[in-house]
């Protein structure tokens, strides 16, 4: 286990594992399997190139086998920032044989991101590309290197030009046994949404990450023959695991990447292989929605719709199944592992005004109404999930990550998320302060921060932000809700 890096207690892992949760399967053994019995199938296309499992799962083993002969090993931080290419895959497989964590970045990130995550996470190696959208990430790669002098290695995938970086490719080298890392291990790190500034890295198990995705193909509908096609950066948590690209690395499935997500590219690629699942944002799913109108690509094979990272708007929504002839399957999750879908079968009053209810049907949420008491079915509130605080696992103590809130239980595999005690306290707190303004309560200063709306609040009483509102995930949350509830503020 990686040392300061707190993780599931073990009586926790144990009931979880007897439950049947977790399988005792890691990422490499999971694809060494699906090459076993699905070695000619296709599992990536990328630019017009196809990947087999057997080729995907030799590339691992060799990569790794040069990771080795470079000196990093278990438990050393990988930062890898790659765009949607087969490599991204490759050099994944490759740090999960050898026990290695990837820190996973975004192409879109940049020095001050990516040297955060290099000087936090104590990286070894920074694995990137040579130029994605017109940026040069080897420029990049120098500066972050000058800022991080602890950093020993710096790969290019692909071109490596004058930089004096090593290529990827050169990676390459004659498999040898190795002890890979165990289920309960770290996989990777994963960066949080970054709403309060740089991105926070969460640890992520073998087991509870690879629950998910395989629970989620269950929902979802995953099998042999599904083909998805990734738009979305693959090293973002949507698309990787919900079920996204491990889910259908799991099943069998086949894998299409897309560099640019913008309709001119991804709709004959839809036409081309035959995609069956697609995953967007609600901006990007607007965009789709509006070229398929007029597009002379067949877009039939489409079967599913995926659309989260943000509420979906109901008239948005009600145009999918019209349109593209697909369902259309919302998805609410975090990188900390809650995970919501509305399901294929649900009515579709259901699919187009909600994001789901929970993977496991062992988690408990509770919801509040804006008097954090509890709401009744079915009204809308405050929505946190019972289990473990782990949000801050590498940046707060160790004591801290471990609170639990009284009205907090774990009851299930990868639902957790802060604890409503902070968002209850200055509730609470409040009632026996003097009101201020229209029945407003100032909030200490400590939890200010600026509104999510850019102009003030004008319902009384009981919008709490005015021209501030909590800094806490709840509070803003609340925030929302209480303003799609009253849209003329």
């Amino acid at each position: 286990m990686l040392p300061g890096c707190p993780t599931w207690p073990e009586e926790t892992a144990a009931r979880y594992r007897e439950a049947g949760y977790w399988r005792g399967e890691t990422f490499g053994a999971m694809l060494r399997a699906r090459a076993a019995e699905h070695g000619e199938r296709t599992a990536v296309v990328d630019a017009g190139r196809s990947i087999t499992y057997a080729e995907l799962d030799t590339r691992a083993d060799r990569l790794a086998a040069g990771l080795r002969e470079l000196g990093i090993g278990a438990q050393d931080r990988v930062v890898v920032q790659l765009p949607n290419v087969a490599e991204f895959f490759e050099v994944c497989f490759a740090l999960f044989r050898i026990g290695a964590i990837p820190v996973f970045a975004l192409p879109s990130h940049r020095l001050t991101e990516v040297a955060y995550f290099c000087e936090f996470s104590e990286a070894a190696a920074y694995i990137t590309c040579d130029v994605e959208a017109g940026f040069d990430h080897r420029a990049l790669a120098a500066e972050v290197v000058a800022k991080v002098p602890g950093l020993r290695h710096v790969l290019i995938a692909g071109d490596p030009g004058e930089s004096g970086f090593r290529p990827l490719s050169e990676l390459d080298a004659e498999p040898s046994d190795v002890d890979g890392p165990g289920p309960g291990d770290i996989a990777f790190l994963q960066l949080s949404g970054g709403s309060t500034g740089v991105p926070k890295l969460i640890p992520r198990t073998h087991d509870d990450y690879a629950y998910s995705f395989r629970a989620s193909n269950e929902i979802c509908g995953v099998t042999a023959d599904t083909v998805y096609l990734v738009a979305l950066p693959a090293a973002h948590n949507f698309p990787m695991s919900s079920p996204g690209t491990f889910g259908v690395l799991q099943a069998g499935g086949r894998i299409v990447l897309a560099r640019r997500p913008s309709p001119d590219e991804v709709f004959p690629l839809i036409e081309r292989e035959r995609v069956t699942l697609l995953a967007a944002v609600p901006p990007l799913a607007l965009v789709w929605l509006d070229a398929a109108v007029n597009t002379e690509h067949d877009l039939s094979s489409l079967e599913v719709l995926q659309v989260g990272g943000a509420k979906c708007s109901e008239e948005v929504a009600r145009r999918v199944r019209p349109v593209l002839g697909a369902t259309l399957q919302q998805v609410f999750g975090m990188a900390e592992g809650l995970v919501n879908y509305t399901r294929l079968d649900d009515p579709e009053d259901v699919i187009v005004s909600t994001q789901g209810r929970p993977i496991s049907p062992k988690t408990r949420c509770w919801s509040s109404t804006t008097r954090i008491n509890r709401s009744l079915p079915g009204k809308p509130g405050t929505c946190s999930p019972a289990g473990r605080t782990r949000s801050a696992a590498t940046t707060a103590p160790r004591s801290t990550t471990r609170r639990r809130s009284p009205r907090t239980v774990s009851t299930a595999p990868v639902t957790w998320s802060g604890s409503p005690r902070r968002a209850t306290s200055w509730w609470r707190g409040a009632r026996r302060t003097r009101s201020t303004g229209a029945g407003r309560r100032s909030p200490p200063k400590r939890w200010r921060t600026t509104c999510w709306r850019t102009r003030p609040c004008t319902t009384p009483p009981w919008c709490p932000c005015r021209t501030t509102t909590w800094a806490s995930a709840p509070a803003r949350s609340w925030c929302r809700a209480e303003h799609r509830r009253n849209p003329e503020n």
